[in-house]
């Protein structure tokens, strides 16, 4: 009861003054809440290719690993368990130096896979790199494949 008679004893100027402090107030939180949200999900790469198609032992395998919504530094490890299969970038020519050469880039975010497989066991294939920093810190990603070989 207190509470509602101080409320009813402030003059209109103190009500709306602390109104507007109490918006300011929610405001902030809630920004700031936003902002530790989206840097959580920012940069973070999406897998397109989730699985890899089976392969058939001795016969050529090609396939293609996607990866969306971020920019792959070219520091990106990939490991093969197997030999008899390479896991490529993409490379493209990005523009053209004052020489008029060109320049080629690589692009982690499309991985072409080829080979012919010449074992009966399972093929892993290890990515493990980071996406480049912006507004938010960069993320580090780790994603493992499994290509199953059959006769």
């Amino acid at each position: 009861m207190k509470k509602t008679a101080l409320w009813q004893n402030m003059a209109l100027w103190e009500k709306v003054a602390l109104w507007f402090l109490a918006t300011i107030v929610f405001l902030i939180v809630f920004l700031i809440i936003m902002f530790k949200v989206s840097s959580h999900f920012a940069n973070r790469p999406h897998f397109v290719t989730q699985e890899l198609p089976k392969a058939h032992l001795n016969q050529p395998y090609y396939a293609k690993i996607e990866i969306e919504a971020a920019i792959i530094e070219e520091t990106v490890d990939i490991q093969v368990s197997n030999e008899d299969i390479m896991v490529e970038p993409k490379v493209y020519e990005s523009h053209k130096d004052i020489y008029n050469k060109p320049v080629y880039r690589t692009d982690y975010s499309n991985l072409t896979i080829t080979g012919t497989p010449s074992e009966l066991k399972p093929i892993t294939i290890k990515l493990t790199g980071s996406t480049y920093g912006s507004m938010f810190v960069g993320k580090e990603f780790e994603k493992t494949y499994t290509i199953e070989v059959l006769e």
